[in-house]
């Protein structure tokens, strides 16, 4: 049987192909040079002489922003109007604060393992082992892939709002909200940095390990390749979760589903990690400093004229199998949040208008799943009738 994606309308075709293009060859390099940048810079001038001090000063001050920001986000809403010239200039510095605080917890937790555990392919086998299975309890495996899977946008009314596992109201800063902000940010986020470290180093340890240039290459190459074949296979894979859930267990989905997700996760660390030591391969790597601020630079500012500056350092919780018609596999690419804020509509619009000009993933999901059923049942007949 001939393959269904190529009988997608061109525009589709064209416009998936161009996001891919966008997605991994500008906007991931750029948030990698980014994160490699500030957290390189972070083990050159925070407290370098002592690792263990360093290391849990920078879970400190990523936990303290990044709670900060979660109990002042009405606030923010309330004091920086949407589209105000405030908020356009408020909202950047906003970001880049985020993902700095991001990337210190990260760093923290990366490091304190290292220290407590080596780098050894034991410690790699333990922290992966870890970190999938307690993501994948708290079913929250969406959350492993990164960029190019996940872009955000600049234009966005959820520019200062965090979401939480459990998406309790964040209004009222009830008792329920502040347990559900540190499960949320503590510790599943910390079990998904856990889940990095050991395929990272796992990779460090297993591919490669004699040549380092050959294994940064093979890095790049492996991860892009895996993940095309992801991209390709995401609408094939939402039709089938769908079909899944509607005709087994809600459990068997979800399994899938998280397999699938897995998957593209190892992809993108493998991606991130062979981007992140060409950077340290090529760029200045007799001057680490200078390097960095290079890398940090040039991200941040292709990101923020691209529109994509959010893709920096916006973290969100995913839940598996929601929601449960199989669109939670559909990648947000570049093209798409552009998309969405270029037809976003403006406060003052009617309800009709609204409807008329919002254009999300939702509704371009249930476009190509009424192709997909449609080329099967032409099919089908055409079958039956040459029988």
């Amino acid at each position: 049987m001939k393959c269904t994606l190529c009988k997608l309308p061109e525009n589709l075709i064209a416009l998936h192909c161009w996001e891919v293009v966008v997605s991994f060859f500008i906007v991931t390099p750029c948030v990698v040079g980014f994160w490699r940048g500030i957290w390189t810079l972070l083990d050159i001038y925070l407290l370098p002489d002592n690792a263990t001090m360093s290391s849990w000063l920078s879970v400190l001050i990523g936990l303290g922003i990044i709670i900060m920001q979660n109990l002042l986000q009405n606030i923010h809403n309330m004091c920086f109007p949407f589209k105000s010239w405030q908020w356009h200039i408020y909202s950047r510095l906003y970001v880049c604060v985020q993902a700095i605080a991001v990337i210190n917890h990260w760093r923290g937790i990366w490091a304190l393992w290292d220290i407590y555990t080596t780098t050894s392919l034991t410690s790699s086998l333990m922290t992966t082992a870890v970190g999938s299975i307690a993501v994948w309890l708290l079913r929250s495996s969406k959350n492993v892939p990164a960029q190019p899977t996940v872009i955000k946008r600049d234009h966005d009314r959820a520019v200062f709002e965090y979401t939480t596992r459990f998406e309790v109201d964040s209004k009222t800063l009830s008792i329920k909200f502040i347990l559900d902000m540190l499960l949320t940010y503590v510790v599943i986020h910390s079990f998904v940095v856990t889940c990095w470290r050991g395929i990272w180093v796992l990779m460090d340890n297993i591919l490669l390990p004699e040549n380092f240039t050959y294994s940064t290459w093979a890095s790049v190459v492996l991860g892009y390749a895996v993940l095309i074949i992801i991209y390709a296979l995401q609408f094939p894979a939402m039709n089938l979760s769908k079909k899944i859930r509607e005709k087994t267990h809600w459990l068997l989905q979800l399994t899938f589903e998280g397999a699938f997700v897995y998957i593209a996760g190892i992809s993108v660390i493998s991606i991130w990690r062979g981007i992140w030591y060409v950077y340290d391969i090529y760029i200045l790597p007799e001057d680490l400093a200078d390097s960095c601020w290079i890398t940090v630079t040039v991200g941040a500012v292709i990101l923020y004229v691209i529109l994509a500056g959010r893709s920096l350092g916006a973290i969100e919780c995913l839940v598996d199998g929601i929601p449960s018609d199989g669109s939670g596999l559909y990648f947000l690419h570049y093209l798409n949040v552009l998309n969405a804020q270029i037809d976003e509509p403006d406060v003052d619009d009617t309800k009709d208008e609204v409807e008329l000009k919002t254009s999300d993933v939702a509704t371009q999901t249930a476009e190509i799943d009424l192709y997909f059923d449609q080329f099967v049942e032409v099919e089908i007949n055409q079958n039956i009738k040459y029988t």
